[in-house]
């Protein structure tokens, strides 16, 4: 007993997280389902392996043909059923896969052959889950469990996703490859969803619901950060890094997410490397913001909110990004690089500051609505990022404290 309690222990701990499995419709039911069954089979032979060596597959296999008419089933070698018709293909691979879970269950145990089968069914996404749900798991005890995610439309996740700011202006296709593989999970009031200090590993859109972000310091207190509800997005870091929770989110009352797994978005890459790359640079460029001084006092669903109307900017070394005395309509943010700002007294312009990473410049002539007041020059290649007036203006709206702090700089620069 002791070594099967092993076998599980490592079971549960093995990284089986990708790539998990989606499908396209439009494929048809019988194509996905054969997909889907396919990817099953092969994922249950990899966890067999893994545990219990490669002798161990031959040995299955021989034993769940002996139940099978075909006599054909393999687990690393896709399996291509003459009916046509998704009934006839979801009986059997029904069969099939019970067959499988019997003989786990005899060879090895039922603990065993249940958690094995558990952990493939949940790398399944959403319309894959379909299939299943309607052809293969009536009868078994997986059935139920799909039931909840099998409701929830394309319609509703569409909506859900639109509000997602740095979701926005993707391609229909793009769109849909995302939302078929969001995870619809619930949570009971008081469970964690994710906890401080563990790997982040998804971000997530509430559905219904009400969570609280909460943060525990070194002498063990925990505070409140945020509510968050309906439509909300939290864990979005998860998609850039490998990285610690910097806090737990708890559910205060019924939850019900949809899931993204970092595992599944970093799979989109060498199909959309373009999506991944607009993604992540506004996620960088959302994280950057929030790691200024200044802009930790803006509420983050306000910054959310302009992240698609944000732009990038790219100097060469010794370009003039702007010049004293021109009219002024964006403020720029440096992302990378470094410029000197030079103010004609006499020439040649004189060099009254420097900037680097994560500064700022262009405030005063948007602020005051005078031309502006010195010249910026490049020193390095520089990229920045760009907000035009318009959202200024609403960023200035958004927080007061925002507005009177850059104020108070525009006021102090003015000086130099």
């Amino acid at each position: 007993m002791a070594g099967f309690a092993g076998w599980f222990r490592a079971l549960r701990q093995v990284d089986w997280h990708g790539p998990s499995l989606a499908i396209d419709p439009a494929a048809g039911d019988a194509r996905g389902l054969i997909n889907v069954c396919n990817y099953l089979f092969a994922k249950l032979g990899q966890i067999t392996r893994e545990h219990f060596g490669a002798r161990a597959l031959p040995r299955l296999e021989a034993a769940i043909n002996k139940e099978l008419p075909a006599k054909d089933f393999s687990f690393d070698e896709p399996h291509f059923p003459n009916e046509t018709e998704p009934t006839q293909i979801g009986w059997l691979y029904r069969d099939m896969l019970r067959r499988i879970q019997e003989t786990l269950t005899r060879d090895y145990s039922r603990q065993f052959a249940v958690t094995a089968c558990d952990t493939v069914l949940k790398q399944v996404r959403w319309q894959a889950k379909q299939l299943l749900d309607r052809y293969v798991l009536p009868g078994t005890t997986w059935h139920k469990r799909f039931r909840k995610e099998s409701t929830m439309d394309m319609d509703t996740r569409r909506v859900l996703l639109d509000g997602i700011s740095i979701f926005q202006d993707l391609s229909t296709e793009q769109n849909d490859l995302l939302l078929r593989y969001l995870v619809l999970e619930s949570f009971e009031p008081g469970e964690l969803l994710c906890r401080q200090g563990e790997p982040a590993d998804a971000s997530y859109i509430i559905v219904t619901g009400e969570v609280q972000i909460e943060e525990q310091d070194v002498s063990g207190e925990t505070r409140i950060l945020a509510i968050m509800r309906e439509g909300d997005f939290f864990g979005e870091a998860a998609l850039l890094h490998n990285v610690p929770r910097a806090a737990s989110v708890r559910a205060t009352s019924s939850v019900a997410v949809l899931t993204l797994y970092k595992h599944d978005f970093d799979s989109f890459d060498h199909r959309y490397p373009k999506l991944v790359s607009a993604i992540k640079d506004r996620l960088q460029t959302f994280h950057m913001l929030l790691q200024i001084p200044l802009f930790s006092d803006l509420p983050a669903n306000l910054l959310r909110a302009i992240l698609p109307q944000l732009s990038t900017r790219n100097c060469a070394a010794g370009e003039m990004i702007i010049n004293q005395g021109d009219s002024g309509s964006e403020f720029y943010l440096i992302k990378s690089g470094n410029v000197s700002v030079l103010k004609a007294r006499k020439k040649p312009p004189e060099v009254i500051n420097q900037l680097g990473p994560r500064d700022y410049f262009g405030e005063i002539a948007l602020l005051a609505s005078v031309p502006r007041t010195a010249s910026v020059r490049s020193d390095t290649a520089t990229e920045l990022v760009v907000v035009t007036a318009d959202d200024f203006r609403r960023l200035l709206a958004g927080s007061p404290l925002f507005a009177a702090n850059l104020q108070a700089v525009g006021d102090s620069r003015l000086q130099t």
